[in-house]
Parts: C-alpha cells; sequence; structure tokens
C-alpha cells in the first residue's frame, strides 16, 4: 500500500516475526505479551480494534500477529508512528538481537466471505501479488471461489 495516509478503508496490520532462536522466546513473549501488543491496543479502537497472534506448526516456530484496523490511514498517523520511533531500551534490543524475521504489511479489506466471531482457532494465509490492470479481475474470481 503506497500511501497509507490516504486510506481510510478498513483492513489488517499483517506481522510475521521469528525469533532468532527457540532460547530467545521466553524473551520474545514478554516482551510481547507486556510491551508491544498492549502499547498498541491502548491506542484505542481508532487505530487498532483487536490483535490476534497464531503460531506456525512448523519446526521453526514463527509467530504472525494480525492487528484489526478500523482505518489503515491510522498506521500513518504520527501517535502510531512514534511507537515505532521511540522504542524501549527492551525492544531495540529485542529487535536488533532476537528476531530474525520481522515483516509488516497494511492489507485492506477486500472482500468478507462467510462469518467469524473472534479469532479463528486455525488459520490459513494466503498472500499473492497481481498486476494493477488485473486487480480487478482477480478480485472477482477470488470472491467467486470462497463463495462456493
Amino acid at each position: 500500500m503506497s500511501d497509507l495516509s490516504q486510506c481510510h478503508e478498513s483492513g489488517i496490520l499483517l506481522v510475521h516475526a521469528k525469533p532468532t532462536s527457540a532460547g530467545h522466546l521466553p524473551d520474545f513473549h514478554a516482551w510481547y505479551d507486556t510491551e508491544h501488543g498492549p502499547a498498541r491496543l491502548r491506542l484505542g479502537d481508532q487505530y487498532f480494534s483487536n490483535g490476534y497472534r497464531y503460531k506456525s506448526r512448523d519446526k521453526d516456530t514463527t509467530w504472525l500477529a494480525i492487528y484489526e484496523m478500523k482505518k489503515l490511514s491510522a498506521g500513518a498517523d504520527p501517535v502510531y508512528k512514534a511507537l515505532r520511533e521511540n522504542r524501549s531500551p527492551r525492544e531495540r534490543e529485542i529487535f536488533r538481537r532476537k528476531l530474525l524475521v520481522l515483516s509488516r504489511q497494511f492489507l485492506r479489506l477486500e472482500a468478507v466471505l462467510g462469518s467469524c466471531v473472534g479469532p479463528s482457532a486455525k488459520l490459513c494465509y494466503i498472500s499473492f501479488s497481481v498486476r494493477s490492470n488485473t486487480a480487478q479481475t482477480v478480485s472477482s474470481w477470488y470472491c467467486k471461489v470462497g463463495t462456493r
């Protein structure tokens, strides 16, 4: 998403994280559960309405956090950006030495297929890129397939 500040649609912030080793998992969980996640949810509903964290079933433990957002433009807001710019010493240490992978994506809600209350017990995450001139065709096809 090239310009978050102009995207007033709902969506999610998707964060993929992988600690450098199993030995760093306790530090990762303590930081995430007591500092990182709560700081974002404390910003209020205008930023994040919910946050969920999933663990992969792979041998290499990776985590996927999903934050529901009413407006993706909140990701460009100075209050949210300040969380990243003014990291605590603990968070800087986690990012510098204890995370092998950390990627963030702001994703616009494109379609709702079915319904679910609360976090899903299982999640299948599929990501693909399409050329801009075919985006509408792919979106229409994907929504039709999901309703069968």
